[in-house]
């Protein structure tokens, strides 16, 4: 066909030339497997893309409001089809009320005409469950339209065109949606094929959420790019048994999946030698990690937990991407070990690498997350708007084809956040909000602006302080506190808030002294207070990220279910 300029070309280019391969979901516990190819796909995304063109005009917003599988898959490419706007977002899991208050924002903001699900969900919620504008309006079943293959919408969809709005996973602030046109998008993708050599043999395999960047761009989209067989996984049956990723690599013999670190966390520490039998993961060629901060324990562990099996350091690709760049920024080369440094613990906090001895005391390692992808650039800034040297610590900006048109309705947090200048007057740039240096032209990144602590002049780093408070202590659950400040007479105090195993514990002062004990000695500093809270009490978004700030403001409130509330401040009241 003519020149790919949209999503929708290249799904119809592939089901030409690459039909009968596509898309495989496994279900009940990986014993049985849903298969789409991508010319059923492309057949049942027309069919869904005519019923749609009576429902919401081209241009209008449509909802994305489907449980894991493909039926999610089929309405987004019908919602492509039929110029219709698409804003995928997370379908509820547990707390119903919170998430209908998500729904309610998102649907405020992105102003829809539709919401498109399946019977089953919609009947599942009830009209009982939305007091909100969400009640008000069109709710369309997809599942329940006909599958006869119908000639797509005569409208031309064009590169400049908008294929989707993707709301951030609200981890610092509120959710915003990230404009993202199919230009944006096909050139990103070529970033991701390039930087992990996604080639036509390539199997990938994804336990990741469909409805968000990693999953839907870097795991969805981008096997349908190089047009090669893609497996897939409900993020709850991964949650729920980790070992069902690796048995799904070893089944299929996956070469390409990855996730953010706290699933190569979950792994290690969950996955033993018994179910560690029978897994082979010699097939795995990239395994690709960001969204987080990368740790280099969680590497270490991964590997000597499964390198028995066949899983080789050098397939870790630590990788960095935000939705506001479409997804990826840079990754390390496919073919190298990962970038380990050791810097001066002091240094860093004063904002400045400096290398030191790894096992100095005193230290504090970091991972490298590789080079810019091809026709970007990155620069790192400093607070007087001048990009800095190599090695010293400032905002991470980027500009290339793949950043994003800005954000939904938000003209003035679009310009603030897209449209930044050097103080020299180049730009505009993105500013992604994140901090980091770069050391022989590779980058690493060191934290969140909004979520650093200046503690006497010092910038902690709240995963340092989170990593602390709970490695190798087993009665806490690992990955599940949060550090951030709370401001008292113009000073900064640190605060931690930690999940336990078991919150019948009765020994929970121990517990207190223990993380004060292991934050100071790794840290030099003294913890201002630390409330102790049940299992699955920490606030995450649907990616799994650490809702730090949201969390310091329920602490801030007294909302917080504390099982023990040790502090050195002054009434929480005061905290506020």
């Amino acid at each position: 066909m003519s020149a790919i300029e949209t999503l929708v070309d290249l799904l119809l280019d592939r089901a030409e030339t690459r039909g009968s391969f596509g898309y495989h979901y496994l279900r009940d516990d990986a014993n049985e497997v849903d298969d789409l190819s991508f010319c059923e796909l492309a057949q049942d995304a027309m069919a869904i893309a005519g019923e749609l063109a009576s429902a919401v005009a081209p241009g209008a917003r449509a909802i994305l409001l489907y449980p894991p599988g493909f039926d999610f898959v089929r309405a987004f490419f019908g919602t492509l089809m039929a110029g219709v706007i698409a804003v995928p977002i997370a379908p509820p899991v547990a707390d119903v009320t919170a998430w209908t208050a998500t729904l309610d924002r998102i649907v405020a903001d992105a102003q829809p005409s539709a919401i498109l699900t399946t019977t089953e969900l919609r009947t599942l919620l009830g009209n009982a469950a939305f007091e909100c504008a969400a009640n008000e309006l069109a709710w369309e079943t997809t599942d329940a339209w006909s599958s006869t293959p119908a000639a797509p919408p005569t409208r031309r969809v064009r590169g400049t065109d908008i294929a989707f709005v993707q709301y951030t996973s609200g981890s610092t602030s509120l959710p915003k949606g990230v404009v993202l046109h199919h230009e944006h998008l096909l050139s990103n993708l070529q970033d991701i094929q390039t930087c992990f050599r996604v080639h036509l043999d390539t199997r990938s395999g994804s336990w990741l959420p469909m409805f968000h960047d990693m999953g839907l761009i870097g795991l969805l989209l981008s096997p349908l790019n190089a047009g090669c067989e893609a497996y897939f996984m409900s993020p709850l049956d991964f949650l729920q048994k980790p070992v069902r990723w690796l048995e799904m690599i070893t089944r299929f013999q996956i070469t390409i999946s990855g996730g953010p670190n706290f699933g190569y966390d979950l792994c290690a520490r969950r996955v033993d030698a018994e179910a560690r039998e029978g897994l082979d993961l010699s097939s795995w060629e990239v395994a690709f990690t960001g969204a987080e901060v990368v740790r280099p324990a969680t590497i270490e562990q991964f590997c000597e937990a499964f390198g028995p099996i066949g899983f080789e350091r050098r397939a870790f690709l630590p990788c960095y991407g935000l939705a506001e760049a479409t997804l990826l920024v840079s990754a390390i080369d496919a073919l190298q070990e990962p970038t380990v440094v050791a810097g001066d613990a002091d240094a860093l906090q004063r904002g400045r690498f400096v290398e030191h001895g790894d096992a100095a005391s005193g230290s504090c390692r970091l991972v490298g997350v590789g080079r810019v992808c091809a026709h970007s650039e990155i620069v790192i800034v400093g607070d007087d708007g001048a990009a800095l040297a190599d090695g010293e610590i400032g905002e991470v900006w980027v500009r290339g084809p793949g950043v994003a048109a800005g954000y939904w309705r938000r003209s003035d947090a679009s310009r603030a956040a897209f449209g930044a200048f050097l103080s020299d007057g180049a730009g505009p740039y993105l500013s992604t909000g994140d901090l980091g240096f770069v050391r022989g032209g590779e980058l690493f990144i060191t934290g969140r602006i909004k979520e650093v602590l200046i503690i006497r002049g010092r910038n902690l780093f709240p995963h340092d302080i989170e990593e602390a408070a709970w490695r190798g202590d087993g009665r806490l659950r690992p990955g599940c506190g949060v550090a951030f400040a709370v401001e008292i007479d113009d000073h900064e105090l640190p605060v931690v808030v930690q999940e336990v195993r078991n919150e019948d514990d009765d020994d929970l002062d121990a517990i207190v002294a223990a993380i004060r004990s292991r934050v100071t000695a790794a840290l030099g500093v003294q913890l201002a207070a630390i409330v102790l809270v049940p299992p699955r009490t920490i606030l995450k978004t649907t990616s799994g990220k650490l809702r730090r700030l949201t969390t310091r403001d329920a602490y801030r409130a007294g909302e917080l279910p504390a099982l023990r509330h040790w502090t050195a401040l002054p009434a929480v009241e005061a905290a506020t």
